[in-house]
């Protein structure tokens, strides 16, 4: 401080410098916590058993979100996006019935869905069609 009592410019920088530095710390600290928080979730999904779940209780490609789809074998998130905007499109059309996947063939106008993932994806859905 100077002889008037207020703060010099210099200690003005300091404080404002101590105010960035907790604020950058506080941000690595909660961006710390989340990938943290997000880890046992990645092993999860990873885990061989998760698979097993999803047969046994199956995903409905009629109602899943694109998170759930993108859980199924061979399809990521960019695919399992293009399952739901066609699901969307098709069901905007007054002329097609509901619901729009019956069998898993149903899915093959879908870009990036070919024979094979197909028949990799069948024993995981749940259709209301199901054809085994």
């Amino acid at each position: 401080m100077n002889h008037t009592g207020r703060p010099t410019k210099a200690q003005d920088y300091s404080i404002h410098d101590l105010r960035r530095a907790q604020l950058s710390i506080l941000l690595v600290f909660m961006t710390s916590a989340l990938l943290l928080a997000a880890i046992p979730i990645r092993e999860l999904l990873r885990n061989p058993g998760t698979h097993r779940a999803l047969v046994a209780k199956g995903i409905d490609p009629n109602t899943a979100h694109w998170f759930e789809l993108s859980q199924l074998p061979g399809i990521g998130e960019s695919l399992a996006r293009r399952i739901i905007e066609y699901r969307v499109r098709r069901e905007s059309d007054p002329t097609i019935s509901s619901p729009i996947f019956r069998s898993a063939a149903d899915l093959d106008p879908i870009s990036g869905m070919g024979e094979k993932t197909i028949r990799r994806l069948h024993p995981f859905l749940r259709l209301s069609n199901a054809e085994k």
